[in-house]
């Protein structure tokens, strides 16, 4: 079907040409980008489900909405006396709202900062603090409030900038860079800001990606919607998802959370065609199919496993291939995501052979990318060989862009971001960054692959980048012997080895394991660490002159290293019995184990290896069947023991 939303063009093809043309021959700055962006007034910008309607938001009415907003920004009493390109933070969560305000700063003629919502509290105050941030706008719910967390700066509410009234601002300039957070956990956040310049830069890869490959710019039943997974603070949801779309007005679905029953059922009911998420999403969306296919029994999983070994043989002959995905992988999509996915990426970090295998394998197109913050999406797998995908290709420097190796160390060259802040000083870019992953370069097809990081970085569940040296230090004072934060498994799961006194009491192990979640709590690191690990081995061996976190990780994947496990406490004398077997029983299905495995205080993450994204399965579940309502966050709430205190609560009132 063609596309009705291409503002009468031929064919998108004709369209993107056409924008591009009217973004040379503009002035090139951001006033113009956000002309070009919002001029296809009638082209659904948002789309979202509250309760059983869909609500939709149109470009016209986003821009409209922007001006307004913009207007109130620079009349606001907190901003009346800051200059021209003062720096104003963004803090909140995707939404139609997000996109509105990101322009209205920009319009009224300051810089906007993207917050990373998840970095802890204090660490976000002292980055608004370096870089003189005139003042935080915020949906109230994505910073701690004010008496929790006292901000250098006045903060915006929402309400008071989408209220009635409110008119554009005359002669204002608009704003000249937007700034993006990092999102390490050093004592320091670093900032990389993205001109007029650079924006366009991005804008021009992501058109140089529509001549290459046919399938990104695929529309099902005449749309194309991307689902807003990533957060549009992160370079990889702002870039990827947001600019890159956006330009060309296509539409975004709002995720109301991350729970896996949430995400199908947007997929399906909105129609979704491209999906940008990181590895760990995948990793355990195969994992759920997987599972399903295994229940329906042994014959089942045979065939399904003769199905997709077949399939991507079948690779060596295209149209047959794809004949036979189509029809003969037809059922296992439809209990996936359906038959609306187009196109699909998943960025930061490493994601195994065996997941690219099963998506391609049954029709999707999931395909590796890379970027960093500092560079923005530089390069994505665009080629039609299964071959190529799933050797986890990250291809070719997309246009404008260099990649060369400087000792092993990828070095990117062209259109990156203008230039860093740290602690709030500015460093210029040169146009060229040297990244710190290792990679290397296939000659015969000119395809770039990422080995991994020079300094031993590990990926957390949402994209993050942890750095062992600076997280192992936060875990000092805690009673270990030591700690190592290594990536374990074929797909690293970013683990914090805990070295303990070998003849520890199961006492003195349960203080140490609460000692040890509280520092990662303080830290922001909650749900980020994918599993902990606690053994009674030294983690320096007696022929290491250093800690070798590669051969920690094996030990550990081998099981060489000694686990202790605390047998823990059961709350058998419970008021309300059948509520806590309810809780036991979600707990054990949302980390596949038996509920008798699961002690009542064994923590969610540190003891039982789950994930965020496990979490928030768990807990969207039993929102459902208990009536009541999770936070957005596990702090606090990582044990049976933390969730059924917390329904009793609630039941109480």
């Amino acid at each position: 079907m063609t596309p009705a939303n291409i503002a009468g063009y031929r064919n998108i093809d004709s369209f993107v040409e056409a924008k591009l043309s009217k973004l040379d021959a503009s002035a090139g700055d951001l006033a113009a980008i956000s002309g070009l962006m919002f001029s296809e007034k009638e082209n659904i910008l948002w789309e979202e489900s509250r309760g059983y309607r869909t609500v939709k938001v149109t470009y016209g009415e986003a821009e409209e909405a922007s001006v307004r907003a913009a207007g109130k920004l620079a009349s606001h009493p907190a901003l009346a006396d800051a200059p021209h390109d003062s720096v104003v933070a963004l803090a909140a969560g995707n939404s139609a709202e997000w996109i509105e305000l990101l322009w209205a700063i920009l319009r009224a003629g300051f810089r906007p900062l993207l917050v990373n919502t998840r970095l802890p509290g204090k660490l976000t105050a002292k980055t608004l603090s370096d870089m003189s941030c005139a003042a935080v706008v915020t949906d109230g719910t994505s910073l701690p409030d004010e008496e929790s967390l006292p901000l250098p700066c006045p903060r915006i509410g929402f309400p008071e900038l989408f209220s009635e009234g409110g008119s554009a601002v005359p002669g204002r300039a608009f704003g000249s860079e937007i700034i993006v957070m990092s999102s390490g956990t050093s004592a320091n956040v670093k900032c990389c800001a993205f001109g007029a310049e650079a924006i366009a830069g991005q804008i021009r890869c992501s058109a140089g990606i529509i001549r290459s490959c046919p399938a990104v710019k695929r529309h099902f039943e005449g749309e194309l919607k991307l689902l807003a997974l990533l957060p549009f603070y992160h370079i990889f949801g702002l870039s990827a998802l947001y600019i890159w779309f956006a330009f060309f007005s296509r539409t975004f679905v709002r995720l109301g959370d991350l729970s896996p029953r949430t995400v199908l059922n947007t997929i399906r009911k909105h129609r979704v065609t491209h999906i940008f998420a990181v590895p760990l999403f995948w990793e355990k969306t195969r994992e759920a199919a997987v599972e399903e296919i295994k229940k329906r029994g042994e014959r089942t999983w045979k065939k399904f496993s003769k199905g997709l070994s077949l399939s991507l043989k079948l690779d060596a002959l295209p149209p047959v291939g794809r004949l036979f995905r189509r029809i003969a992988m037809r059922q296992v999509r439809d209990g996936l995501f359906g038959e609306s996915i187009s196109f699909m990426i998943t960025g930061g970090g490493c994601v195994s052979r065996g997941t690219l295998e099963f998506f391609n394998g049954i029709g999707y197109r999931l395909v590796n990318g890379y970027g960093m913050t500092e560079t923005g999406i530089t390069s994505v797998e665009l080629g039609d060989s299964l071959r190529i995908i799933c050797s986890g290709s990250v291809g070719m420097p997309l246009d404008g862009i260099d990649y060369s190796l400087e000792d092993g160390i990828l070095a990117v060259e062209g259109r990156i971001s203008d230039c860093t802040f740290r602690e709030g000083v500015r460093v210029p870019s040169e146009g060229r960054f040297v990244t710190g992953d290792l990679a290397t370069r296939d000659e015969k097809t000119g395809r770039w692959y990422i080995c991994g990081r020079s300094d031993e970085l590990v990926v957390g569940a949402s994209g993050e980048n942890l750095n062992p040296n600076i997280v192992e230090p936060l875990f000092d004072g805690c009673g270990a012997r030591g700690v190592c934060l290594c990536g374990v498994g074929d797909v690293p799961v970013p683990t914090l080895v805990v070295s303990c006194d070998p003849y520890i009491t199961e006492e003195n192990l349960a203080l140490l394991k609460e000692r040890i979640k509280s520092a990662a709590a303080a830290a922001g690191l909650t749900g980020l660490i994918g599993g902990y690990y606690f053994t009674s081995s030294p983690l320096i061996g007696k022929d290491d002159f250093k800690l070798n976190r590669r051969l920690i990780a094996g030990r550990v994947a081998s099981g060489e290293l000694r686990k202790i496990v605390c047998g823990g406490e059961r709350l058998d004398g419970a008021a309300d019995p059948e509520l806590l077997s309810r809780i036991r029983a979600a707990f054990a299905a949302a980390l596949g184990k038996e509920p008798g495995d699961i002690s009542d205080d064994a923590d969610f993450f540190a003891d039982c290896g789950g994930s965020s994204f496990d979490w928030f399965a768990m807990t969207s579940g039993l929102s459902e069947l208990l009536g009541i309502g999770f936070p957005q966050s596990a702090d606090g709430l990582s044990s049976i023991k933390d969730i059924y205190k917390y329904s009793e609560d609630r039941k109480k009132d």
